[in-house]
């Protein structure tokens, strides 16, 4: 049996482009993070998902990662690899804005306007 320190982030990403009309397919964003989880050590979960708030919605997915114990990361890793992912997966899919959920804090990133 294997254990390690329970810890893990959360990355809300929605699928629209900025606030066009433009949405991007969940089997798209899937496979991104599938590449971009075999080029780093992680292991995430997959939520397809909709946000609702005040003046719209949004389809998204939820990006979990966790401190597998077939694969254990340091405790402040997965709070920087969760960071870094956000911040490709915002340029990639032309996202404003994006949360990263933490036991502890939420994050959101914003694209910074001249």
């Amino acid at each position: 049996m294997l254990s390690e320190d329970t810890y893990w982030a959360k990355v809300f990403l929605g699928l629209r482009v900025g606030y066009s009309r433009k949405h991007y397919s969940y089997r798209s964003a899937e496979n991104t993070i599938k590449r971009y989880v075999s080029d780093h050590p992680l292991c995430v979960s997959m939520t397809r998902t909709q946000f609702a708030y005040k003046g719209g919605w949004d389809r998204g997915i939820i990006i979990e990662l966790i401190n597998y114990p077939r694969f254990p990361i340091p405790f402040g890793s997965i709070r920087e690899y969760a960071t870094d992912l956000a911040q490709f997966l915002m340029l990639r899919y032309g996202q404003n804005r994006i949360s990263i959920m933490m036991p502890d804090v939420t994050i959101m990133l914003e694209v910074e306007r001249c």
